[in-house]
Order: C-alpha cells, then sequence, then structure tokens
C-alpha cells in the first residue's frame, strides 16, 4: 500500500503537461536548468498589418515568410537556463536580402504558482523576466517590464517545448503601436 502511495505522489508531482513524462526521478527545476539550443519551432510576429514567421528547423535552417513571399537563411539560438535563478539567451539569424541579426538577452526566472483563476498548475509555466537585452550591439536595461510566460508544453530531460506570447506596446511620439509575438520552440540539450 505505501508503494502505490510514493508512485502516484511521484506521479503527480513529476507530471504536469499533457506531454510529460509518466515519472522522472529529477525535479522540473533539475530538468529545465541547463544550456539549451533551440531545435526547431515558430515565432510569429508583428502588428496587426504586418505579420511575419520564422521558421527554425533541427538543422540550423531559417525560413522568414513575409506576406510578399519568403527567404532562407540560417540561424543559431541558444539558452541557458541556470539553478540560481539567472538565464542568458542568445539569438543569431542571418538570412538572404536581411542584415544579421543578434541578440542576447539576461535576466531570471521563476516558475509560476498554481492559479484556479488562469487554469494553470503549479510549475507549468515558466517566467524569464529579461534585465538586459542587447540587439545588434544596441542594449536596452529593463526595470517594469513584464516578465514573458511560457506554457510548458513537454518538460523532459532531454527535451522542452514552450509556447507563448510577448506582448509589446511601443509609442512613438502620440501613436502606439501594438505588438504581438507568438512562439513555439522545442529546446534539446547543446552539443557538448
Amino acid at each position: 500500500m505505501a508503494v502505490i502511495i510514493l508512485i502516484t505522489g511521484l506521479y503527480s508531482s513529476c507530471k504536469k503537461g499533457d506531454e510529460d513524462p509518466a515519472i522522472s526521478l529529477l525535479s522540473r527545476k533539475e530538468r529545465v536548468c541547463g544550456k539549451w539550443k533551440v531545435a526547431e519551432g515558430k515565432v510569429t510576429y508583428g502588428t496587426p498589418d504586418i505579420i511575419e514567421s520564422d521558421i527554425f528547423n533541427e538543422k540550423g535552417k531559417l525560413v522568414v515568410q513575409l506576406s510578399q513571399g519568403s527567404v532562407e537563411g540560417t540561424y543559431s539560438w541558444l539558452w541557458e537556463i541556470n539553478k540560481n535563478g539567472s538565464y542568458k539567451i542568445y539569438k543569431n539569424m542571418t538570412a538572404q536580402y536581411n542584415p544579421t541579426f543578434t541578440m542576447d538577452e539576461q535576466g531570471y526566472w521563476y516558475f509560476l504558482s498554481r492559479s484556479k483563476e488562469a487554469h494553470i498548475k503549479n510549475k507549468e509555466c515558466i517566467a524569464f523576466q529579461p534585465l538586459t537585452i542587447t540587439e545588434n550591439s544596441v542594449s536596452y536595461e529593463y526595470q517594469t517590464a513584464d516578465p514573458v510566460v511560457y506554457n510548458i508544453i513537454q518538460l523532459k530531460n532531454k527535451k522542452i517545448r514552450l509556447e507563448g506570447d510577448r506582448d509589446y506596446k511601443k509609442t512613438d511620439g502620440t501613436a502606439i503601436t501594438e505588438f504581438v509575438m507568438h512562439e513555439d520552440i522545442n529546446l534539446i540539450p547543446q552539443d557538448k
């Protein structure tokens, strides 16, 4: 009887998402921490007038789809999630007819707690709070920015699948531009 209770306890504490493993000997924090690379995914972003989709595949290939057509390129998108609560994200994208884009983001991360109102379980979502972002050698410091929150669709020892939206509101003079980015990405361990 005690064995069944122990196994049931392990099962309910490890499995949060539908695609999580049934049983894991590592905690969610232990599984999420490490050095990861984006193996594949899709990022869609833009304003109501302009939508762009970037499609990433496991061989480092990037396809940028615009309303006028698509271009191909390459990418490197690396994540370092540390046990001390800090993180770094580095992205480098090069596509035909577009300048190379580099981004280095640093900040801290944490799991979200259970919320009945939001219909999420404890540690089912992860938040990344950026403190500094450098894009193409231009640095920004964030002190009051909202964190980027991802639903953890799958969390295994060697694979993480995240899905989330980022909302940006940029003010230029009197105009306010609404900008939404939807990310659906798979992370796998970086090659050693």
